[in-house]
């Protein structure tokens, strides 16, 4: 975390008040997950039935709308594995699903 303060022995000090606030962030962004994996669940299961019963490939739309969900997913997990400092949506921008996923992100080394 950002909010890290060194006493003089190569260990870091967490603020607890930064702690708190990222605990309740973490509690709000678990249940995000869990909407994005039902969410992506039912974008699955309308692009198998769209191409079963149109016999093709699934809407270019949808697929989007998929990749930036994914992209979302993928950010938000990166916050709550303490892998980046950085809020996802609704605090930040929420990802266009085309810039390419950054798997060392800023404060990382």
């Amino acid at each position: 975390m950002a909010d890290n303060v060194h006493n003089g022995d190569d260990r870091a000090v967490v603020d607890r008040t930064t702690t708190g606030k990222r605990l309740l962030f973490t509690i709000v962004f678990v249940i995000i997950v869990r909407l994005i994996e039902v969410v992506l669940g039912f974008v699955v299961l309308f692009e198998l039935v769209y191409s079963l019963v149109t016999r093709r490939p699934p809407n270019p739309r949808v697929t989007r709308f998929a990749h930036r969900l994914l992209r979302y997913g993928f950010d938000v997990g990166l916050y709550l594995t303490c892998n980046t400092d950085h809020r996802p949506f609704p605090f930040e921008e929420l990802p266009n699903g085309t810039e390419p996923i950054d798997l060392n992100p800023a404060g990382t080394p």
